[in-house]
């Protein structure tokens, strides 16, 4: 199924070119497990001609790929932002008396993030292995400044997608199994920050950080 529906992204990007871009890198935000390298890295492959000069190949990587994904990543990013940002309190509100997390405790992390939210989001939207639904998410339950979270995000997937689109271009026909092994390590982040997730929680449920300062002191 998912690599029908990738193939799908790919066949779009051939036929309608800037259009299929857009379609694809919005699907991925919304938290369909497309590979995010793959539509970028084949936007770059399949629309920049091959063969021509860096000078050349200038205007379609920036105007034709990187600045229309950008936008649309920012506009899909609000879903999982909003949702985060709306649902999150009343979600971690109902389930406090079962894992001991409340919301306090969000606003407690809140504090100690504010003064480099900006940098982290702008951070982890560049890094091409960052998963994006994550961090749209997290911002959205810290309930980052919604302007500063635009501005953040858009700043960090404008150098993402350009590099993306750029060694797309480069590779050629090698690109999917390039964004194939960016995908596997944006997997592997996915489940490490997950994972850690629930041993804060937990942590923070059984009071985990406590009895060992007791133990040591």
């Amino acid at each position: 199924m998912l690599a029908e529906l990738t193939e799908w992204i790919l066949a779009l990007i051939r036929s309608h070119g800037v259009l299929g871009v857009v379609f694809g890198v919005m699907l991925e935000e919304i938290i369909v497990p497309i590979p995010s390298p793959v539509v970028i890295m084949a936007a770059g492959a399949i629309l920049v001609e091959p063969g021509i000069t860096f000078q050349a190949a200038l205007p379609t990587l920036l105007f034709v790929i990187t600045l229309p994904a950008a936008i649309t990543a920012l506009a899909g990013s609000f879903i999982p932002y909003g949702v985060a940002y709306y649902g999150g309190k009343p979600l971690i509100e109902r389930t406090e008396r079962y894992l001991g997390l409340g919301w306090q405790d969000v606003q407690k992390m809140q504090r100690r993030v504010m003064a480099k939210e900006e940098l982290s989001v702008f951070l982890f939207r560049a890094l091409p292995v960052m998963p994006l639904s994550l961090v749209s998410a997290a911002a959205g339950l810290v309930r980052m400044d919604v302007k500063r979270y635009a501005l953040s995000t858009l700043g960090g997937m404008l150098p993402r997608i350009f590099v993306l689109a750029l060694l797309g271009w480069k590779l050629g026909e090698l690109y999917l199994s390039v964004a194939m092994r960016f995908e596997n390590l944006e997997s592997v982040v996915t489940f490490t920050l997950v994972g850690l997730l629930v041993l804060g929680v937990l942590a923070v449920r059984f009071r985990i950080v406590e009895r060992i300062q007791r133990l040591v002191l």
